[in-house]
């Protein structure tokens, strides 16, 4: 599996990756970015 981040917004307008995966997955941009910053505080 291949994941590309767009972090500067070159490729897309959104600042999160819009996939159907992730909806699936039963996520939504704030719950996703709030795992997100979970995951980086536990390790730091």
């Amino acid at each position: 599996m291949i994941i590309i981040y767009d972090f500067d917004g070159t490729l897309t307008p959104y600042s999160l990756p819009q996939y159907e995966i992730i909806k699936k997955c039963g996520y939504d941009d704030n719950k996703l970015t709030e795992r997100i910053k979970s995951k980086i505080s536990e390790n730091s």
